[in-house]
């Protein structure tokens, strides 16, 4: 997707949003949706990006994967939840983006700095 409309109209923006730590408490391995804490006003911020034309992403490493914490299909049925709880709040989440490995982004396309692609993600749709 690169933003531009199909009819001419301006490209959109997009926020990109770390998942552990911005959307919900990273409280370790959150794999499953009993252990989702939302952070504050985390869809509120969703909703107020959405209102305003953005089209809104996780990006997540989730090493859990990896380490066997959980499975890719128990993360991909966490995030068709957490998509479904937040579009209930009027908070649209337009695509996931997840890197499974057990770098934890340490060497990985994720990690808490400027540079988002470095090996290639998995998508949840």
């Amino acid at each position: 997707m690169n933003g531009a409309a199909s009819d001419g109209a301006a490209p959109r923006p997009a926020a990109f949003l770390d998942r552990d730590g911005v959307i919900n408490y990273d409280d370790g391995y959150m794999g499953t949706r009993d252990r989702i804490r939302w952070m504050p006003n985390a869809a509120k911020a969703i909703r107020r990006l959405n209102d305003a034309g953005y089209f809104v992403f996780f990006f997540t490493n989730q090493s859990g994967v990896a380490r066997g914490f959980f499975t890719e299909h128990d993360l991909a049925t966490l995030h068709d939840w957490m998509r479904s709880e937040l579009a209930a709040q009027g908070a649209v989440i337009d695509d996931v983006q997840v890197l499974p490995a057990s770098s934890g982004g340490v060497g990985g396309w994720l990690s808490r700095g400027p540079s988002l692609a470095k090996a290639e993600p998995r998508h949840d749709p």
